[in-house]
């Protein structure tokens, strides 16, 4: 895997099995906050949220998802990966600054990618917010 410098300065990688990158050329960070995470935030008001994520790809949708969540308000997310390959990579990867205090979901994720009956873990940054790893079959 490919890592590629967006126009926001957010890195994505690009997967050379299917020649594409895992986020637009405008950038990873933009794309997920504008696609996903505030339409979502803004049609869905309710102070406890369950999201689905498929595929949990580089982890921004959750990342931006639990750092854009007003202040007592829950999220419990639900993120399958089928790509292991993918989720190695994340360990090194170079996230935004501002994920540093979550960064350690994907330490998790990489040590309950294969158990997953073990993968409901909390986050205790801004709790009460849990997510839950675990591979697609």
């Amino acid at each position: 895997m490919k890592e590629v410098i967006t126009k926001d300065g957010s890195l994505t990688l690009k997967n050379e099995q299917y020649n594409e990158c895992y986020h637009s050329s405008e950038g990873a960070e933009t794309e997920t906050l504008y696609k996903h995470i505030y339409p979502a935030f803004e049609v869905v008001k309710k102070t406890e949220k369950t999201i689905l994520d498929i595929c949990f790809g580089l982890g921004y949708n959750t990342f931006l998802s639990i750092l854009n969540r007003k202040e007592g308000e829950k999220l419990k997310i639900f993120s399958p990966e089928f790509d292991k390959k993918v989720v190695k990579n994340l360990k090194n990867f170079k996230y935004p600054e501002k994920f540093n205090p979550i960064k350690h979901i994907i330490i998790v994720a990489l040590s309950i990618q294969h158990r997953p009956s073990e993968s409901r873990y909390f986050m205790p940054q801004k709790p009460p917010a849990s997510a839950t790893c675990s591979p697609a079959r």
